[in-house]
């Protein structure tokens, strides 16, 4: 590798780690001093676990007894969408010392679903397929539920604030981050109302997302290296953050609306083009031009020789001038340098 490129990816490593590492890793400590654990949360197994559920068969796996209090005797066919091994009280995670949200279940949840997955990896894979699949749906269908779907509409009235999730001390977990303000949202019209019709007839399909990957990829694939790996990184993101909630957690819309932008921006990269470099000018380009013109002397000499470039012809005693050809074969061109745009006479 050349000087120039470990230059560029030194800079690159160095970038990405105070501006994406340094962040994260301050977050995690400060986590640390709040928590106890050095993290940047105490869901991910939570969420996991309500990922396998839909499918896991403890039949299937080899538990230790701690972990069999996490297992439902209801069919894989006959259970409920993910997130209600969460939010319900259903969900074998109550059966725990509350919040849902803490370190003891946190864990356990996380190595069930591990179990899970390497027990039923087909099983794992399907849920996941399906559930990114349904980004790409023509129409909007309902999912994961009426009460969510509702809350990314713009309606006649607020969405209640649910109450499921109790912080002690506060009404509602929106209660307790706005400090015991009132979370409720208010309707306005006529702004609510513009709203409403715009988001009745203004929509992307899920086809049409679909679409921009596959055009995206078609590109970076066909075209130039450097082209292709600058779109690369867009169109990468843009497909994490439609797998990425499949298979961690669930499906929902509101990570597809933030792929959407990715993607056409990898697009919009791939099938762009470069702006051509601008000329670099010479200080010398005036003296190099007059240099390159040939001396008077050496030119009264080829015309008394009969030999004078440019001349392809007479015309009544006088010579006819070719504006084709070289600088050197366009004496007229002269002229207008030194004295403005006078040209020989034509007969």
């Amino acid at each position: 590798m050349s000087r120039a490129g470990w230059r560029t990816l030194v800079s690159g490593v160095v970038a990405f780690v105070v501006l994406a590492v340094a962040p994260v890793a301050g977050y995690a400590g400060w986590y640390d001093l709040q928590h106890g654990a050095f993290n940047t949360s105490e869901s991910t197994g939570v969420f996991l676990y309500s990922r396998v559920m839909t499918f896991a068969d403890c039949a299937k796996m080899q538990l230790s007894p701690d972990l069999l209090s996490l297992c439902t005797t209801v069919p894989p066919a006959q259970r409920p969408i993910a997130q209600a091994y969460i939010w319900t009280a259903a969900s074998p995670l109550h059966r725990f010392p509350a919040p849902v949200f803490s370190a003891l279940p946190n864990s356990l949840a996380q190595q069930f679903a591990i179990k899970a997955i390497e027990a039923q990896p087909g099983a794992y894979a399907s849920a996941v397929f399906d559930d990114t699949w349904r980004s790409f749906d023509w129409s909007r269908s309902v999912f994961p539920n009426a009460e969510t779907y509702d809350e990314y509409l713009f309606g006649y009235q607020s969405v209640p604030i649910s109450s499921g999730h109790p912080v002690p001390g506060y009404s509602s977990s929106a209660a307790a981050y706005l400090a015991g303000g009132n979370p409720l949202t208010a309707v306005v019209d006529p702004f609510a109302g513009a709203i409403r019709v715009y988001q009745r007839y203004v929509w992307l399909p899920g086809t049409v997302y679909g679409l921009l990957l596959l055009a995206g990829l078609g590109a970076i694939v066909a075209g130039r290296r450097r082209v292709s790996v600058d779109a690369l990184l867009p169109w990468v993101s843009s497909v994490a953050l439609i797998v990425v909630p499949a298979a961690t957690a669930e499906f929902d819309y509101r990570y597809v609306t933030t792929a959407v932008p990715f993607a056409c921006l990898a697009l919009a990269i791939a099938f762009g083009r470069r702006p051509a470099p601008a000329p670099v000018a010479t200080p010398d380009a005036g003296a190099a031009a007059e240099a390159a013109q040939p001396a008077e002397g050496a030119q009264s000499a080829e015309a008394a020789e009969g030999g004078l470039r440019g001349r392809t012809g007479q015309r009544h005693g006088r010579p006819i001038w070719r504006r084709d050809g070289p600088p050197a074969q366009r004496p007229w061109r002269r002229l207008w340098q030194r004295h403005g745009p006078v040209r020989p006479r034509r007969a």
